[in-house]
């Protein structure tokens, strides 16, 4: 019989916080997110999300990800921010998945991250995996909490 029985008096029991947790997983797919300056950045994310978020550098990084876990049974969907370099490789890969992969993309174009000339909608009519396209952080910030939430 496995019955566990506290020692501690009600006054001494630890008091457990849990913060709720996010039924999905979060990825930052980004160079951005392995600079110094990165740490408030993913705080912020995080904050906003209500989710542990995992950083990868390159698309290619995120595809050896999914490969890998594609045949785990069980895997909460996922939301990736991922930069709008990496969104090209990234996005035809989910689109060649199809439903092995249950993961959803906001695509980052922002100042830093798109090239002139760059057609976001264009873009994204080719892509049903991508969610949303963020022309600013906070605009990205914003649409991964709605990601999720509407995962959640």
């Amino acid at each position: 019989c496995n019955t566990s029985i506290s020692l501690l008096s009600p006054r001494q029991q630890p008091t457990i916080i849990s913060e709720p947790q996010s039924t999905c997983h979060l990825i930052w797919c980004d160079h951005r997110a392995f600079k110094d300056s990165s740490s408030q950045l993913k705080q912020q994310l995080e904050d906003r999300a209500g989710a542990s978020v995992k950083t990868h550098k390159t698309a290619d990084n995120c595809i050896r990800l999914f490969r890998k876990k594609q045949r785990a049974q069980g895997r909460p969907p996922c939301i990736i921010l991922v930069s709008w370099t990496n969104a090209p490789a990234l996005l035809q890969y989910l689109k060649e998945a199809g439903s092995n992969v249950n993961a959803n993309a906001v695509g980052l174009c922002d100042a830093r991250s798109c090239r002139k000339g760059d057609t976001v909608h264009d873009f994204s009519a080719n892509h049903p995996n991508l969610w949303s396209v963020a022309t600013t952080w906070e605009e990205a910030l914003d649409s991964v909490r709605n990601a999720v939430a509407e995962l959640n």
